[in-house]
């Protein structure tokens, strides 16, 4: 097998070497001026040519010098695909969350799911705005999840259609509280841009901002109509904030990653096309009464404080002794991040009094989600 070897102009050599195999291997150089890979393997682009030293998106970077990190969008469920509370708010004004982890911000107003979306996405966030109701949107990011930006450019995007009204502008307002991720605090506001009126057709906007040094205490993203005076109606998805100067594609996440990052901040039970028991069992502790525990998918942010049922009526306590019965009341007594403490009170004796149970919703409609941990 020959061999090749380059000299350098002052010391080193570079060897190359022919494969031990039959026939012919061609290497060609590329026609620009670059560097080659020392270990093309460590990259795991396997030979794929790279410019300038930044990684295209095709192969897992950004095509810019500040690279995915692993969590390219800061903003969870940007694309509106998670709706744990439900899918339709007539009262979608201030701090009233409505899509997990968004929340509507400015006067009361309709806030609905759509299936009205630019090519990509599956639903978008559709709010509706009159001369006496402006409602806006806005998700505040934890502490933990945009830390590493402080003193550092980010990029906003999202896509933004107008269905109905008079051609109307958005807000985007930047802010961050005073204390760590404690926005009933005071807030500044880092800064405002007038998106230009939006049309009726889906287009994505871009933005970019320097972050101040204490954003390290978090971040509010609102996107909001400026002023009451406007009858308009406005779709909204794919938002993103991310690391760097440049828009880049939307980061896309697994539907079950993203429900995970979302109970982190709303533990919620909804029922399913058989019933579904809660995770956590009952013990009763007389023949009206039973204290139990419910289990939370994933550890909450903080501990949760409270619930909010659907009904009562939409739940049955069974008993592993045979017996059931629907609760006429239901309350946590103790809130925790792993789980919850649950108290489930009967109108009359449940057969299998001093046994143990689950709690199961039984009824479409039926659903319960622990609060306490949003931010």
């Amino acid at each position: 097998m020959a061999s090749i070897v380059v000299n350098g102009d002052t010391s080193g050599a570079v060897t190359l070497s022919a494969p031990a195999v039959a026939g012919t291997v061609t290497v060609t150089l590329p026609a620009t001026t670059g560097t080659m890979l020392t270990t093309a393997s460590s990259t795991g682009i396997s030979g794929s040519a790279i410019s300038s030293g930044t990684v295209p998106e095709a192969y897992g970077g950004t095509g810019t010098s500040t690279g995915y990190y692993g969590f390219k969008n800061r903003i969870i469920n940007g694309a509106m695909g998670i709706w744990q509370r439900g899918t339709s708010f007539t009262s979608g004004g201030s701090a009233t969350y409505t899509a997990d982890r968004f929340f509507g911000n400015g006067s009361s107003g309709t806030i609905s799911r759509s299936t009205d979306v630019p090519a990509g996405f599956i639903y978008s966030f559709s709010n509706a705005a009159s001369s006496t109701a402006y409602p806006g949107i806005a998700q505040r990011i934890e502490s933990v999840n945009i830390a590493d930006c402080a003193s550092q450019a980010i990029t906003v995007s999202f896509y933004v259609k107008q269905t109905s009204g008079t051609a109307s502008a958005l807000n985007i307002n930047l802010s961050y509280p005073t204390a760590v991720d404690n926005y009933a605090a005071s807030t500044s506001i880092v800064e405002t841009t007038v998106v230009a009126s939006m049309t009726s057709s889906w287009t994505r906007y871009s933005y970019t901002y320097t972050l101040p040094a204490n954003v390290t205490n978090g971040l509010s993203v609102t996107l909001f109509i400026p002023n009451a005076s406007i009858t308009a109606t406005f779709l909204i998805t794919g938002i993103q904030v991310e690391k760097g100067s440049t828009a880049t594609s939307f980061d896309y996440r697994p539907f079950g990653t993203e429900l995970q990052l979302c109970q982190r901040y709303l533990p919620a039970f909804r029922y399913d096309t058989t019933g579904t028991i809660i995770p956590g069992i009952q013990q009763f502790n007389s023949t009206t009464t039973s204290r139990g525990f419910i289990t939370f998918p994933v550890t909450t942010r903080a501990s949760t404080t409270g619930a909010t049922v659907s009904s009562v009526s939409h739940f049955v306590l069974q008993s592993y002794a045979g017996g059931s019965s629907v609760p006429n009341a239901m309350a946590p007594h103790q809130g925790g991040t792993n789980g919850a403490g649950f108290d489930v009170n009967f109108a009359s004796a449940v057969s299998g009094d001093k046994n143990t149970g689950v709690l199961q919703i039984n009824n479409s409609a039926g659903y319960i989600y622990f609060t306490g941990a949003e931010l």
